[in-house]
């Protein structure tokens, strides 16, 4: 098909919410299950707007103002956000409703796996493209996050700049022009400015309210396509990496299966008409037709406004840290916040005490590729995950000062037996090498000094304790790391091994015993799902 053909009234360009950039999803749950919340107390009038927006507040998910704006749009954009990701639509009355990936968001199954498919089916046309504020030319026929991650697929791209990103924004009319982009980003790379690469500077970069300022509509541009790099960063799609001196998003290899099953269905689009039509097979994220009959759940639940305000505080609380018991400060917190009884609070937040993790997920895979910037935390949330999933004592000693030469490894374990231990060392990158300098902290430093950790310790000082293994755990692996843990484990006599964090992170959602985890850890290997 290639590019299509300017219609006055119309951009060609991608456009995206911009209100929420970075769309983690226990923060689209969050918000979700407050929107949910607002539209069952009454039609959308401004009334519940401000209520939404009050409700945003309190969660601390917007900024407080010193008072509403009768006429306000800053609710509606998050209506329009949610209606872009296929989590709501509205009807013909006005009434408001969310999808089945919606309900299944709010509800509580894992965000996720819901959010990812989300973007990876999102299209041009759709019901968002045609929404008055965003018109985009009905001729586009693409689906724009995964044409970035097939650009990204192309053996000469790899990966993409800030700047390269905005070509796919305003040259991605449909798959056909995945070789037109390839081809204007070698260009850049090989000297082009991006003004001439630019075909027609009147109608490339058109915007139905441009105010034909060339500089204005390209930072426009440009904007677009960083909130497209935030959104598939956030969902764990890509990851950013800054190693060669500035910001470039590359493929993450952890979701190759369910890239693959897209590009599979690259060509079937949604042809529904109305908006309700179209936002109902497109929230079908799992494929399962949408039949229902649909209600206000108030109706039918008269506690579900109220569950939805303990709910979308608890996806919050879930997605900052591991949680695995009931967690007595957040509900003396939403008692004293909001008035409900402990006992309501507690009713409504126990069933997905099991699944909590699931809200955690793209926190810790995020910072176990983040590099420098999100070391610290990955560090921490290592120690969390052994302490609350797997039931070690686990302690962060990455910090800790030794006298004389040399440091610690950043975790140190010790089983429930207390007989044995165990040294991590976490990585925060997507492909980890170890290097010399590694190698040697952890020959001459790490395992030779494991004991002085020991009696940093009230409940270890005086126990003999053994070392049964170490081990690397980063968000991803590359050189020859088989060969450099073996030498390691003979230089050492301690078995080394490497685990990615989305691995191990699986584990513990799985509900892997302690024991097949350290009876796994001592293969001297880079370890997968199936050795544990």
């Amino acid at each position: 098909m290639g590019l299509v053909c300017h219609i006055e009234g119309y951009r060609r360009i991608w456009m995206f919410p911009r209100n929420i950039r970075s769309i983690y999803p226990w923060k689209m749950a969050q918000i979700q299950a407050l929107m949910i919340h607002a539209i069952q107390r009454g039609d959308w009038e401004q009334r519940i707007q401000n209520s939404f927006c009050s409700a945003l507040e309190n969660a601390g998910l917007k900024s407080r103002g010193v008072q509403y704006d009768p006429h306000s749009g800053g609710p509606r954009t998050y209506l329009s956000q949610l209606k872009c990701l296929g989590l709501l639509f509205s009807r013909d009355d006005g009434s408001i409703f969310p999808t089945l990936a919606g309900k299944d968001l709010a509800d509580g199954k894992p965000p996720l796996p819901i959010l990812q498919q989300m973007l990876l089916d999102h299209q041009y046309p759709s019901a968002y493209s045609r929404f008055q504020n965003v018109r985009i030319n009905p001729q586009l026929k693409v689906k724009p996050f995964l044409f970035v991650l097939e650009l990204l697929h192309c053996p000469e791209i790899n990966y993409l700049s800030n700047a390269e990103l905005s070509i796919p924004v305003i040259y991605g009319h449909n798959h056909d022009c995945l070789d037109i982009c390839r081809d204007k980003i070698i260009r850049l790379r090989n000297g082009a400015t991006f003004t001439s690469i630019i075909d027609n500077s009147v109608e490339d970069i058109y915007l139905p309210r441009s105010r034909s300022d060339f500089e204005l509509d390209l930072a426009n541009i440009r904007d677009i396509a960083n909130t497209c790099k935030n959104y598939l960063k956030a969902c764990c799609l890509v990851y950013e990496d800054s190693s060669s001196g500035e910001q470039r998003i590359l493929f993450n290899d952890d979701v190759s299966e369910l890239y693959e099953s897209a590009v599979q269905r690259k060509e079937s689009f949604i042809t529904k008409s109305t908006e309700e039509s179209f936002q109902r097979a497109y929230g079908a994220w799992n494929k399962r037709k949408d039949t229902r009959r649909l209600v206000n759940e108030d109706a039918v639940n008269p506690n579900g406004a109220k569950a939805g305000i303990i709910l979308s505080s608890f996806y919050s609380l879930c997605g900052h840290d591991i949680i695995t018991e009931l967690p007595n400060d957040f509900i003396d917190t939403m008692a004293t916040n909001y008035g409900f009884s402990k006992n309501e609070i507690v009713e409504v937040i126990e069933p997905h005490l099991n699944s909590a993790i699931d809200y955690y997920e793209s926190t810790f895979l995020d910072s176990a590729r983040g590099g420098v910037a999100t070391a610290l935390t990955f560090e921490k949330s290592l120690k969390d995950l052994m302490d609350k999933k797997f039931n070690f004592f686990a302690k962060h000693t990455g910090q800790i000062l030794r006298n004389g030469v040399g440091g610690y490894a950043d975790v140190f374990i010790v089983a429930d037996d207390y007989n044995n231990c165990a040294i991590l060392d976490a990585k925060a990158s997507p492909s980890y090498a170890i290097s010399s300098e590694d190698y040697s902290k952890l020959v001459s430093n790490y395992i030779p000094h494991y004991k002085e950790l020991i009696d940093k310790f009230d409940e270890l000082r005086g126990r003999d304790i053994s070392l049964e293994f170490c081990s690397y755990v980063a968000g991803g692996f590359s050189g020859n790391i088989a060969y450099k843990l073996s030498e390691a484990s003979r230089a050492t006599g301690v078995p080394c091994s490497a685990i990615r964090a989305r691995d191990l992170l699986n584990l513990a959602k799985s509900g892997t015993a302690q024991l097949d985890i350290r009876n796994g850890m001592k293969n001297i290997k880079l370890l997968g799902v199936e050795d544990f």
